[in-house]
């Protein structure tokens, strides 16, 4: 079975030719004890809307299962070191195994 990765992508707001794009860096997850994912990232030069998704075996385990999403993400977030949680457990019941090939 392979690991579940997790894909951060940004939507830009800035509109003018010039403007600065927004970039993500220094993506880090960590998993407590509880089951709960943190996952922390820089967001540089621009506000973003910065969304998530976790891919496993090459697939999206789907909106449905990020219902307990919360902090710097599905929202216009402002440039610097940012945070979200993710409780998988909490959407995704099986955690995937029933996606293992």
């Amino acid at each position: 079975m392979q690991k579940p990765i997790l894909f951060l992508a940004v939507v830009g707001t800035g509109l003018a030719a010039f403007a600065a794009y927004p970039k993500i860096s220094n993506v880090r997850l960590v998993q407590d004890s509880g089951r709960v994912v943190t996952v922390t990232y820089d967001l540089a030069d621009a506000d973003a809307v910065v969304t998530a998704d976790v891919l496993t075996n090459g697939v999206s385990i789907g909106a449905a299962n990020f219902t307990s999403l919360a902090g710097d993400v599905n929202k216009l977030v402002e440039p610097g070191e940012r945070s979200f949680t993710w409780k998988p457990f909490a959407a995704w019941r099986d955690g995937g195994a029933s996606n293992a090939k």
